[in-house]
């Protein structure tokens, strides 16, 4: 059963769920503030190093929808 159930999971359920790994690279310029889940996805919070503002990034279960909230100082 195992053997069915992980392989159609998303790394976003896996991580949270299971306890596997999942990466997130930050982007380039931006520094990492903070993380937090919403259901089954990851949003991930950075900082521009030069401008100041402030990035939330959705890492959504399957890649469909993901968002972007842009908060400037």
């Amino acid at each position: 059963m195992v053997a069915i159930v992980l392989p159609s999971c998303t790394d976003n359920q896996r991580a949270k769920r299971f306890g596997g790994t999942m990466e997130y690279q930050v982007p380039k310029g931006e520094e990492f503030v903070n993380a937090t889940w919403k259901d089954n996805n990851l949003w991930v919070i950075t900082k521009n190093q030069t401008t100041g503002t402030f990035y939330m990034h959705e890492v959504s279960d399957y890649g469909v929808m993901q968002g972007n909230v842009v908060i400037t100082p």
